[in-house]
């Protein structure tokens, strides 16, 4: 038998070993070939998607601009050229690393740039990974899609909520009021935002105007019209144009009281649009409104009264002192004789420094008949003598005084003045609201309740009120209270009626631009105070695609809001406030008023209670719906209110705090957040 020595064995072993390096060699050489053409593909292919993403925004941008020039819809051709431009000027960096580079550029549906870009990726090892043709490649081919989207072509819906009290008068050194610069800024941005909107129909934004409540008289919503306003950047002074929509929606359906109630309520005008929130939730949600119904907001009379008297004279002691102080005692000297009867210019009774009595109150004691130059001091309840220098001697004399015995005759006196009388602030003009509901008289006695005759003096007193935003009433000839000036909105004054916080009427989400801007420029500065958490709740029901809020803001069919969440919609919210959340004191807001002596209130929130609540509704609108929360504070003075509207916003880029004089450039930043380019696939 043949045999192998050991010497051949090895022989054929280290043959076959040989093979098998040389096979395993090839194989190694394959895979470290492969991986440096996968790193340079996988990089070509990065540097190809750069350049299409550039070649995107590049189409895109042209094509805003090309819109935001001509304010017409443009043919989308001079995008497609700029972005072949743009990607042909990368093309240097791509030539050394790949054969038949191109691009197309076209549009999808939404307005979108769509650039689809392909190149073949050139292998460095092509030639010697193909082993003599068995992996017959030299390159491999790349293609890249790049969209590049705006919110120029998205559905976009913003609800820009407003902060209309009283406060936004304040100047702060400048020429224009913080109310000026809002109404002028809000304009500008509504302008910016039509103006860059590149696909026709895509745009919606609501008007909320707030202070403690809002106004539901709003008008129906328009659909799409960017059509420029002649003058629509025009600035229109604080009052407003002083005009109301002219079809408001009737919303006999969503209040609670009937015609013949609201006129009670409301006279001696009508019911102006604004509610309470009774019945309300406190869950930040889009819920409807159990019923769909509310309670019609107003702010009763607070006319000063008073109880008239008969004056009657009574018997009374009076004395007669010196005009002086006597003089420091002398040498001693015969007797006085009795002193003579009571002369004329004696000096009768002291208060001996007594706080000075106010003269309504010293009226209505009764005024002492005395001699000629005599004087008689009458305390509270009646003739009071303290502290009467020797050598005073009484007298018989007589005074005036308030018929007790009578039973009196209440009613309103004919001098009234928007004071309260009482509480932390009583001098404070604008804390008492003093108008007239319906004709009658009142009481003019003066500051004397106590006036002879056997019935009080009175004189007509017209049903009045002086409120500027009352413009059916002035305009027709209504009167204004006499006591009460009408204010010309020059600056924050008293203002008295049934209305008086009452913004102007909300606006649901219009795609009209005329609509949006009358809308801001029919705004005008409200009494009452700042209730944050109702503005939010408002503006998150306006972008609401319920059924019950869309038919509530009179929106249907394909002006109706787009749902929460979807990818080809954007929802924003710009919330402007000057003022920190406050409690309702004097007048009735959203959530009553806290001053028990004011008609109407009752218990309300304190500003703990608003901030939780506000907080509460900044992050259901971030979180829960997705919607681009915006915060801007306007001469905010106080840390932690600046604080508490930053986190509202949630994101420090989303969150403002400014004068007055910077709204426009902040709500240009918003505007470019809004509407910014950005590749979407």
């Amino acid at each position: 038998m043949f045999k192998l020595t050991n010497r051949r064995r090895l022989r054929a072993t280290s043959g076959n070993v040989a093979m098998i390096f040389a096979l395993g060699g090839a194989a190694l050489l394959v895979v470290a070939g492969s991986a440096i053409e996968l790193t340079r593909v996988a990089d070509m292919r990065s540097k190809l998607a750069s350049a299409a993403d550039a070649a995107a925004l590049a189409a895109k941008k042209r094509q805003i601009d090309t819109f935001a020039a001509t304010g017409l819809t443009p043919s989308q051709a001079s995008g497609a050229l700029a972005g072949r431009n743009m990607f042909d000027g990368n093309r240097a960096e791509l030539d050394q690393l790949a054969d038949n580079i191109t691009a197309t550029v076209s549009w999808d549906a939404d307005g979108s740039a769509r650039v689809v870009a392909h190149a073949d990726a050139k292998l460095m090892l092509g030639g010697i990974l193909s082993m003599g043709g068995a992996l017959p490649f030299g390159s491999v081919p790349i293609e890249v899609v790049s969209v590049a989207s705006s919110g120029t072509n998205q559905f976009v819906e913003i609800a820009m909520v407003l902060d209309n009290t009283g406060s936004m008068f304040s100047m702060d050194g400048r020429p224009t009021s913080r109310f000026t610069n809002l109404r002028s800024a809000s304009v500008a941005f509504v302008n910016s935002a039509f103006d860059n909107m590149s696909v026709p129909d895509r745009l919606r934004i609501a008007v909320i105007p707030w202070g403690t409540t809002v106004n539901m008289r709003s008008e129906t919503p328009l659909g799409w019209d960017p059509t420029p306003v002649a003058g629509g950047s025009a600035v229109v002074a604080d009052r407003g144009t002083r005009t109301l929509p002219g079809s408001p929606m009737d919303r006999s359906g969503s209040i609670n009281q009937n015609t013949a109630t609201l006129n009670g309520m409301f006279a001696p005008v009508s019911w102006r649009g604004c509610v309470s929130g009774a019945g309300e939730s406190q869950a930040a949600n889009d819920s409807p409104k159990s019923g769909m119904r509310w309670d019609a907001l107003a702010v009763p009379s607070h006319m000063h009264g008073t109880t008239w008297r008969p004056r009657i004279t009574v018997s009374a002691t009076c004395w007669s002192c010196p005009s002086s102080p006597p003089s420091p005692p002398g040498p001693p000297s015969p007797p006085s004789p009795s002193p003579p009867p009571p002369p004329p210019g004696g000096m009768i009774g002291s208060l001996d420094r007594a706080p000075t009595i106010e003269p309504a109150r010293f009226a209505q004691m009764g005024t002492g008949r005395n001699g000629p130059g005599e004087r008689m001091f009458l305390g509270f309840g009646g003739p009071q003598v303290r502290g009467v220098q020797s050598g005073c001697t009484p007298y018989a004399c007589t005074q005036d005084q308030c018929d007790s015995g009578h039973p009196g005759v209440s009613g309103t006196t004919c001098w009234q003045a928007p004071r309260k009388g009482y509480g932390p602030d009583p001098s404070t003009d604008g804390r008492r609201n003093t108008f007239a509901p319906v004709n009658g008289s009142c009481i003019n006695t003066g500051f004397n309740d106590c006036t002879p005759g056997s019935a009080p003096p009175t004189q007509p007193q017209p049903a009045c009120v002086s409120d500027p935003n009352e413009f059916t009433w002035n305009s027709s000839g209504g009167a204004t209270c006499a006591n009460t000036p009408l204010s010309s909105w020059s600056s924050f004054e008293p203002t008295v009626g049934p209305n008086i916080n009452c913004p102007m009427p909300m606006l649901g989400l219009s795609g009209s631009r005329t609509q949006v801007l009358a809308s801001i420029n029919r705004m005008t500065p409200v009494t009452g105070g700042t209730h944050a958490d109702v503005g939010l709740r408002w503006g998150l029901r306006a972008l609401s695609s319920r059924s019950q809020w869309a038919s509530f803001f009179g929106i249907g069919g394909t002006n109706a809001p787009q749902d929460f969440g979807r990818n080809d919609t954007k929802k924003a919210m710009i919330l402007i406030t000057d003022g920190e959340n406050t409690e309702a004191e004097d007048f009735p807001g959203f959530w009553g008023c806290s001053d028990s002596s004011a008609p109407g209130c009752s218990g309300a929130p304190d500003s703990a209670t608003l901030d939780a609540r506000m907080a509460s509704w900044c992050q259901a609108i971030r979180d829960d719906y997705g919607v681009e929360l915006y915060t801007v504070a306007v001469n905010i003075t106080n840390p932690a209110a600046v604080a508490r509207l930053a986190a509202c916003a949630g994101d420090p880029s989303r969150a403002f705090a400014v004068d007055a004089s910077q709204l426009s450039k902040t709500l240009e930043q918003v505007a470019q957040s809004i509407f910014q380019l950005h590749i979407k696939e």
